[in-house]
């Protein structure tokens, strides 16, 4: 766990995300220099959109805290002083949470591609030779997937198999 110090400015933390992430909890205060905190965790949801987000904020005013949910998507908004056992709780929950976005986000693409296989191996007994240029393109798409390594190659391979 990656964690920056408060001297660092919202580009920083930014920059420590793209290298070192993704992260499965960001949180940020609402002050800091450059940019506001709803503005930096809106930016780690673009870079980042399945880490778990959380303001800290002095300011108790019930704008901020709605303009942070509504603006800068987050899971959560802590006030300060916040005590050790409200923080240790809502990082728990926050990790909770981001292993639920992973695990139903694992499962919908393994049953997507389960279906894809199935069907394929439906074509390979009507069309064996579609069944064949379909894995042709299929390897072609792996070959190329290799040498650019794109997120998530295996969507690739899917449409391949489906074209």
């Amino acid at each position: 766990m990656a964690q920056a110090s408060p001297n660092y400015a919202a580009a920083a933390g930014l920059v420590l995300l793209k290298h070192q992430g993704p992260f499965a909890v960001v949180v940020s205060d609402m002050r800091m220099p450059e940019m506001n905190g709803i503005e930096f965790l809106l930016k780690v949801q673009q870079a980042s959109p399945d880490t778990i987000r959380v303001m800290l904020t002095g300011d108790s005013d019930l704008q901020t805290a709605i303009d942070a949910v509504n603006q800068g998507k987050i899971f959560r908004s802590l006030s300060k002083p916040c005590d050790k056992e409200t923080l240790v709780k809502t990082l728990k929950d926050c990790l909770a949470q981001y292993r639920l976005v992973s695990a139903e986000r694992e499962i919908s693409g393994n049953t997507l591609r389960g279906t894809i296989y199935v069907l394929t191996d439906v074509l390979s007994l009507v069309s064996p030779a579609a069944f064949s240029r379909a894995v042709r393109v299929r390897r072609y798409v792996q070959h190329v997937a290799a040498k650019l390594s794109p997120e998530n190659p295996w969507r690739f391979e899917i449409a391949a198999m489906m074209s």
